[in-house]
């Protein structure tokens, strides 16, 4: 605490860095910690684009009003750097010029929260679309199945 009271920029350019953020969304489907063993980058990242196409453009029955979508947006905003201010005090050495011990799982029930404040579409879904989701989730849940069964086997 001494040292966050006295250098108090480092400390703040420490945890609004984004050279994390990378780590952080590539770790996000891992089953291990920090290591990519299990899962190939372009099927993450695949992944990734498919998660952001349902959070922001996947149509939601219920209409949330625009205060509701910022306050979603800030209760997730201190969720998250909570979770690297916790990490900063217990596990990160003082004067260390990056945060120790983030693992992308602490940020998982952050996910469910996103459709919420980031989701643009005002149409109802239709059957097709419903369909279409189902059959990359399964693809998506098969993909990753089968890579570690060829890793492991």
């Amino acid at each position: 605490l001494n040292f966050v009271s006295t250098h108090l920029t480092e400390f703040l350019g420490v945890l609004t860095s984004s050279n994390y953020l990378y780590d952080l969304l590539m770790g996000l489907f891992t089953f291990s910690c920090n290591e990519r063993a299990y899962t190939n980058e372009s099927i993450s990242m695949l992944l990734i684009m498919f998660i952001g196409f349902l959070c922001f453009f996947y149509p939601l029955d219920e209409k949330f009003h625009k205060k509701t979508k910022i306050g979603v947006l800030i209760i997730s905003l201190i969720i998250f750097f909570s979770i690297y201010l916790i990490q900063y005090f217990t596990w990160t050495p003082v004067g260390q010029i990056y945060i120790i011990g983030v693992q992308s799982r602490y940020f998982l029930p952050l996910l469910p929260l996103a459709p919420i404040a980031f989701n643009f579409n005002k149409e109802k879904s239709n059957v097709n679309l419903d369909n279409l989701v189902l059959t990359f989730t399964m693809c998506f849940i098969s993909l990753g199945i089968m890579l570690l069964v060829f890793h492991l086997y």
